[in-house]
């Protein structure tokens, strides 16, 4: 391929291995060697690419670039120079430029000697050179041409240069590449050198890496010293800074906590009542006035969390930390802790030493990663050659030949097998040994070190078993396609006979014409490789395959490319130089590619600027249709036509009716010419949120001005929203196209200021170390960030990964241990992680920079009833006031997946807030350390459904009051029951839409957790997409999400607050169209994650199944109708009570596990000390007993029957679980003296109020007061009323029916309700609708959407609305439609029919 874009015809160059002998000339003469044929001038339809291709099964060393060997300028007769040492001359766009000689070398299982070509015994002529076909192919001399032997020697006047015509007059430049003159450099400095006078070659350090590639990233990273020097605190504070997250002026409202806050001088704590509006330095102040601190001085102080080690923002509001919110979301007291700044320990900032530290990258690179070679083997060989050539030299008599070649291949052998054409012809040279052997030596070393990386300090290299033998295939061939995006440009492919390998090498050349011209392919374009076998009566098979970017570092590629080609299954998106980065290791086959490197061709972007705005808004129907277009979100759902038409409108588009993304992926290409209009319209367009951001990272964009666009909006948002979207900026680390991107450079940079930053990234780069497809490409960033983040840190994040191993090791033997023995096991290893902290030693957890700790709870170490039997570990920390924090290590289950939907939740849950919806979501820190493992944050005081329904048996799962009367026992006041309740209500309709967009499934009672101030979460998300679990092919999960008639029960109180149920569909439904509006948020955040490794979370059709679940197209009413129908589905099912009986029948199976049990305790305030009854009267035929009741200031006495106490005990045991309540003496117990029956009273009050019941509100009141009368509980009920929203759009009338309240028919018993509403207009029929029934319900929900087509006015119409039972008319009422009855909810009243 040329610049001109001229056809390649194919130039078959064959190297065939022959008898040992020098090869016959035509006249059957040997042959001299003659000087290399002149290069002539070619005509225009001369072919552009060349692939010579060789074959090596075997695995490559990683050699270093090095300067030519130069001959001794009196050991041999002079020769010409090759053709590759000429100046290089500039080319015109009608010249040949590229040849690629492609060399396969499959690596055998003992490093061979033996040279690939046949060779003549030392006293002969020179071995057998390349087939003559080479010659008779290779038009004009090129580079590949076998016609006569290139032998440098002694400096000699340089070969006739060929003049190249000058280029037309008036012709433009290539496209946008800057063809220019760049001599060939075949030396370099950081890796070899050579003695001209004596031929030796010395091996020098690279500590940077041996590759250009790694060489440049380094020169990259040492820029970060000087853009962030270490004494600019901003970028360097050494200490964990709580995240931010702007709250709405709303939710703080007057909303205030109690601070206690503590001095480093004085540790007892005093509390401060602040509102959450109030910034750090107005509660510094406040602090600072009581403890007598100068005005002048309180600039220096600062406050830190207790409970972590997380200092908060000074001009910042209080209630915009993401951690005091936490505080506030649970309603506790914020510990607090006022340092001094001289006092802050920032042990992990970085210093002088680590800004002047050089960058070695290669030090820090996994063995996985690096070229393992032993540089002492390598150049121990090298001075052995040496040795002998100036024995050679010296003898003039050739005695050591045999020797001087077994060194050669010694040293090929070592570099793995790898040969080249340059150094097989020297070796048949041998006459000339001084001037051709030193120079193909030095280059092959060069080429090697060039393409793998190394610093010469790994293992020696043994012999490798090899990963491919090439025995019994009949024949090869080698395909290369030029694609861009993953789609397919042009190909060419190449047969090989297997006559033409020699043990493990195949030898031969093959030239291969692509038919386009150079400077109409895009930067992004890469040659994808593939090595197919075909054996004898079988199909051809793929063996290798290997991607070659074909510009990098805006350089077209040039020179010789081994490519160590790749055995994994081939991934399905498209090649980037991240996959081409895994081809750098000398594994299996190794491809040889010779580039023509006799010009430089460079590539320049096309400079266009914001200039002005040339866009037009859109008429209505054209808006109308780009938006029902871009509400599919993703390129992939698009058809063709879809995407054309959004380009075609790009002057019409904007944020408001579509998506960045979408209007690109409509680009006719991505062709040099092509980019001044693509980039025109990603300059005019504003990036403003990071779902358009994220899609623009994925691997349909891999422009650097497009993705450039992209991580602009990154850098400019908070580090902590930031830290949100780590996981999917990670993964779009694949599609960057150099080492050094945006989006790399980006996330180093934050790391370098933002601690929390750098150990996320740690450990997220750490957990991708598992995809062997993108190793070697995110461990050169890994190294990177280990570069940049300075010693302190460095240290830091080799003991976490010291602890996790550690944690990993105790979990997997108490995992792989019997079930008997678990216990064992524990008490056993436990004592290991002890030992992690001996002799003061700290860590920070890889959860949370900020959790730092000093010791484990040996005592409080446990396992859990699963599985998996994730081990849980309490760790307690530095700071004396926090408290501890529980962490669970769990191996055998991938946690990437429990991490996605985490992250999705909070993201949920954050975009709930910022549109005024607090929905009090518990959330926690989940964290892939490995392969299947990680570590998980302990809720604290949290228990599962199945924990609490255990304590009625089996039947637990069945009862529908376990959740009423669970909470009543945790909450000792009617004000926090009643928290409880709203807590529940809120956190449950949130985590019912989540689990229902996500389709998370093995929604048993273990996987669902409580706290008692109300709060829901749901836990393991093993199955995500609707992979439900199975049980004899039946589906386990057969509701849309887990809704139980408990949890009915629970929110209305067992039916007598039924308006609570009303609130839990609002919000349900609110928090559903507040995600559908962000739905391409959520999808971006899907998309991202395809190729990360999660088990259901895979194809384009996972992603279809979450837009299906958001519907996009459906308007807010339809979608609030939709999951109304979803919420009566869910409440319905008895299949979750079926659910939780089979999942409790098998956990009562298993033995030995340890689970926490129910923390039921007595509370520690009571309103009522004692009851005593002192004495029993007779009164009216009635027995009064006569108590003192002790409270908290004195005491009562008062009156009750044996009745009485009946009647409290049974409303006692509608409220508490019975197996908590003493036993109250039952009739056949009954004594037959009131004497008896006194004492027996006594005894239950003792055991009563000392017990659970201790302190509880309820229980005081109702001793007090006595139990409620049904009316009182009940209440006299309201006037009936019904809920409405209608809108009105394009002659379009749309109802939505509500709610129902306070509905009865004529005897007062609860209706079968249904709605008909009926449209009176002046000249036209009535239309009649109606909803479905609810069966036995006088507060119905329905959320039923009716619609009326072709209303052309609203004025003097009239809706009639009529509410049913059974076809008997219950309630009515009637509307007059204008516009205050439109686009609000109403509450109507009905008037009673009867």
């Amino acid at each position: 391929m040329d610049p001109s874009g001229r056809p390649i015809p194919a130039k078959r160059t064959v190297r065939r291995a022959t008898a040992p002998g020098p090869p016959a000339s035509p006249a059957g003469q040997p042959r001299r060697p003659g000087p290399p044929a002149r290069p002539t001038a070619q005509p225009h339809d001369q072919p552009i690419y060349h692939l010579p291709i060789n074959v090596f099964p075997r695995p490559v060393v990683p050699p270093r670039q090095a300067p030519p060997a130069q001959a001794p300028p009196a050991q041999a007769p002079p020769a010409q120079a090759p053709p590759a040492q000429a100046p290089p001359a500039q080319a015109p766009p009608d010249q040949p430029i590229y040849h690629l000689p492609i060399n396969v070398f499959p690596r055998p299982i003992v490093p061979p000697r033996q040279a690939p070509l046949a060779q003549a015994p030392p006293a002969q002529a020179p071995p057998a050179q390349a087939n003559t076909a080479n010659t008779a192919l290779s038009p004009g001399g090129v580079a590949g041409s076998s016609e006569g032997p290139i032998v440098p020697s002694r400096p000699a006047p340089p070969p006739p240069q060929r003049r190249l015509p000058p280029l037309p007059p008036g012709k433009p430049p290539l496209g946008h590449f800057d063809l220019t003159l760049s001599p060939i450099k075949l030396n370099r400095s950081a890796t070899i050198t050579e003695d001209p006078d004596t031929g030796s070659i010395n091996l020098i350090d690279a500590p940077q890496g041996s590759t250009k590639s790694l060489a440049a990233f380094c020169e990259s990273m040492s820029m970060l010293a000087v853009k962030f020097p270490h004494y600019e605190q901003e970028y360097n504070p050494g200490l964990v800074k709580a995240h931010l997250s702007r709250s709405p002026l709303a939710l703080l409202g007057v909303d205030q906590l109690t601070f206690t806050v503590a001095s480093d001088w004085d540790s007892c704590p005093i509390p401060f009542p602040t509102p959450l509006n109030k910034t750090v330095s107005n509660l510094i102040d406040a602090v600072a006035v009581m403890l007598d601190i100068p005005e002048d001085t309180r600039q220096y102080y600062l406050l830190k969390l207790c409970d972590s080690e997380e200092f908060l923002h000074r001009d910042e509001a209080l209630g915009d930390h993401e951690c005091i919110r936490r505080y506030h979301k649970f309603n506790q007291d914020v510990p607090l802790q006022l340092l001094h700044i001289s006092n802050v320990n920032d042990s992990l900032a970085r210093d002088a030493e680590d800004d002047k530290a050089p960058c070695h990258l290669y030090k820090y690179l996994g063995s996985t990663c690096a070229f393992a070679i032993s540089r002492l083997s390598l150049q121990g060989l090298l001075n052995t050659y040496h040795r002998e050539v100036n024995n050679l030299l010296r003898s003039q008599y050739g005695m050591n030949v045999t020797v001087l070649v077994e060194v050669v291949r010694t040293i090929s052998s070592l570099l793995c097998g790898v040969s080249s054409q340059q150094l097989e012809e020297a070796v048949g040279m041998l006459n000339r040994i001084h001037g051709v052997t030193v120079q193909a030596l030095v280059q092959l070393v060069q080429v090697v070190f060039d393409n793998f990386t190394s610093d010469f300090r790994g293992p020696v290299l043994g012999p490798v078993p090899a990963l491919l033998r090439l025995e019994g295939f009949e024949h090869f061939s080698i395909s290369c396609v030029l694609t861009h995006g993953g789609k397919k440009i042009c190909g060419v492919s190449e047969n090989i006979s297997t006559a033409l390998s020699l043990g493990n090498n195949i030898q031969c050349n093959r030239k291969m014409m692509f038919p386009v011209l150079v400077s109409k392919l895009p930067y992004e374009s890469m040659l994808t490789f593939c090595l197919m076998g075909c054996k004898l009566g079988k199909n051809e098979e793929q063996l290798r395959w290997g991607f070659v970017p074909l510009f990098s570092c805006s350089t077209l590629v040039n020179g010789t490319v081994l490519l160590g080609m790749s055995m994994l299954a081939e991934p399905l998106g498209p090649p980037t130089p991240s996959l081409a980065d895994s081809h750098q290791q000398p594994t299996g086959v190794i491809l040889q590619l010779d580039f023509p490197s006799e010009f430089v061709l460079r590539y320049e972007r096309p400079a266009v600027g914001p200039g002005a705005r040339l866009f037009s808004d859109p008429c209505d129907e054209l808006l109308k249709e780009m938006s029902t277009v871009s509400k599919k979100h993703c390129l992939c759902f698009l058809t063709m036509n879809e995407c054309a038409f959004l380009w075609s409108k790009r002057y019409c588009a904007s944020p408001v009716s579509t998506f960045l993304h979408l209007v690109l992926g409509g680009a006719p290409s991505w062709k040099p010419e092509d980019l001044p209009e693509i980039y025109k319209v990603v300059y005019n367009w504003p990036i403003t949120t990071p779902e358009e951001a994220l899609f623009l990272l994925s691997d349909r964009f891999h422009d650097a001005t497009v993705r450039r666009a992209a991580v602009q909006f990154f850098d400019e948002i908070s580090h902590g929203e930031l830290e949100l979207f780590l996981p999917q900026l990670v993964q779009a680390l694949k599609n960057e196209w150099e080492l050094d991107g945006a989006l790399v450079m980006l996330l180093l940079d934050k790391s370098v200021s933002n601690i929390r930053i750098a150990q996320q990234l740690y450990w997220l780069l750490v957990d991708t170390q598992l995809d062997a497809h993108y190793q070697g490409w995110f461990s050169k960033v890994l190294a990177a960030l280990k570069h940049c983040c300075g010693r302190a840190l460095r240290k830091e994040l080799e003991r976490q990964a010291q602890l996790v191993v550690l944690l990993t090791q105790v979990a997997v033997a108490v995992r792989l241990a019997d079930k008997t023995r678990h216990k064992e096991v524990l008490e056993r290893e436990k004592w290991k992680i002890t030992d992690f902290f001996s002799d003061g030693k700290t860590c920070r957890l890889p959860l949370d920079a900020a959790f730092h700790v000093k010791a484990v709870d040996v005592e409080a170490c446990t396992f859990y009833n699963s599985n998996t039997a994730p081990l849980g570990i309490t760790f307690i920390s530095t700071d004396p006031r926090a408290e501890k924090i529980s962490v669970i290590c769990k191996t055998g289950d991938s946690m990437r997946q429990d991490r996605l939907i985490m992250q999705i939740v909070c993201v949920m849950d954050r975009v709930w807030l910022q549109e005024g919806l607090d929905m009090r979501m518990v959330t926690y820190r989940c964290l892939s350390t490995g392969k299947d493992q990680g570590l998980l944050e302990v809720v604290q005081d949290a228990v599962t459904l199945a924990q609490i329904q255990q304590e009625w048996g089996l039947a637990g799962a069945l009862r529908q009051d376990t959740l009423e009367k669970w909470f009543h026992m945790g909450n000792k006041t009617e004000e926090s029951y009643e928290k409880a309740v709203l807590n529940f209500l809120y956190s449950c309709a949130g985590w019912c839409v989540a689990t229902f967009i996500l389709g998370i499934c093995d929604r048993h009672n273990d996987n669902i957790m409580l706290k008692h101030s109300g709060h829901m979460f749901h836990i393991d998300f093993g199955k995500i997409m609707g992979n439900a679990q199975m049980f004899a092919n039946i589906k386990r999960d057969r509701v849309p999400f887990v809704f139980s008639s408990e949890m009915q029960h629970f929110i209305t109180g067992g039916g007598q607050n039924p308006q609570r149920l009303h609130r839990f569909v609002e919000l349900c439904c609110d928090a559903y169209n507040v995600i559908r509006r962000r739905s391409a948020l959520v999808l971006s955040l899907l998309e991202l994650m395809l190729g990360a490794g999660l088990p259901e979370m895979k194809d384009v059709s996972d992603l279809q199944y979450v837009q299906k679940k958001l519907r996009p197209h459906d308007s807010d009413l339809e979608a609030t109708s939709y999951f109304t129908k979803e919420i009566k589905t869910s409440m319905e099912s008895f299949a979750v009570k079926l659910n939780y009986l089979s999942h409790s029948l098998f956990q009562e199976k298993k033995a030995g596990a340890q689970a926490p049990s129910l923390n039921l305790a007595p509370g520690t305030s009571a309103n009522i000390q004692e009851v005593v009854i002192c004495k029993f009267t007779f009164k009216n035929n009635s027995v009064l007993y006569e108590m003192r009741v002790t409270i908290d200031d004195g005491y009562l006495n008062m009156e009750k029957t044996f009745g009485q106490f009946e009647l409290i005990h049974k409303q006692l045991q509608k409220h508490f679980i019975e197996s908590t309540l003493p036993q109250f003496p039952s009739w056949f117990q009954m004594p037959s003296t009131p004497a008896r029956k006194m004492r027996l009273l006594n005894k239950y009050f003792n055991v009563l109020f000392n017990g659970p019941c201790k302190g509880n509100e309820f229980v005081c009141r109702l001793f007090l007061d006595g139990p409620k009368t049904s009316e009182e509980r009940h209440g006299k009920g309201g006037s009936p009323q019904i809920q409405l929203f209608m809108s009105y759009t394009e002659n379009k009338l749309s109802v939505m029916v509500k709610h129902l309240e306070n509905i009865r028919t004529a005897n007062g018993s609860n209706p079968d309700a249904y709605v008909v509403l009926r449209l009176i207009q002046d000249d036209r029929m009535p239309q009649k609708k109606k909803t479905k029934v609810v069966h036995n319900n006088n507060n119905p929900t329905f959320n039923e959407l009716l619609q009326y087509l072709d209303v052309p006015l609203l004025d003097n119409t009239v809706l009639e609305v009529k509410v049913k039972s059974q076809k008997q008319l219950v309630a009515a009422t009637s509307v007059q439609l204008g516009a205050p009855y439109m686009d609000k909810e109403k509450w109507l009243l009905l008037c009673n029919c009867f």
